[in-house]
C-alpha cells in the first residue's frame, strides 16, 4: 500500500464525517495533506502514532503499521512526516517529498 494510500484509510477510520485531501507545490517539492474531522491525536502521542505496531488505547482496527510505513515511505524519499491538529479539528497529516531533480 503508498503512503498516500495509508493516509487516506487512517483519515478514513477515524472521521466523524470530513476528510480534506490536497497538495501543494512548495520550493522544496511537493506536500501531500491528510486531514480528518476525528477526534484527533493528543501531542504526547504524534510522535510514537509512526512507531511500528503502535495502536491507541481502544483501537481494535489495524495493525499498528500504516502511519510507520507512511514515515518510512516519506524519509526513503528524503522527505518526511509530520502531525498537527487539523482546522477540522481531528488529525492533520501533511507529507513533504523533495522534486526530482534528473542528474
Amino acid at each position: 500500500m503508498s503512503c498516500f494510500a495509508n493516509l487516506v484509510e487512517n483519515a478514513l477510520r477515524y472521521a466523524r464525517t470530513t476528510v480534506r485531501i490536497a497538495s501543494e507545490r512548495t520550493a522544496y517539492g511537493c506536500e501531500l495533506i491528510v486531514e480528518d474531522d476525528g477526534e484527533g491525536i493528543p501531542e504526547d502521542e504524534r510522535e510514537r502514532v509512526f512507531a511500528r505496531f503502535y495502536r491507541r488505547e481502544n483501537d481494535g482496527a489495524g495493525t499498528g503499521l500504516g502511519l510507520a510505513i507512511v514515515r518510512w515511505i516519506a524519509v526513503a524519499h528524503r522527505g518526511g512526516v509530520s502531525l498537527s491538529q487539523a482546522t477540522l479539528g481531528g488529525a492533520r497529516f501533511v507529507t513533504t517529498l523533495p522534486q526530482h531533480r534528473d542528474a
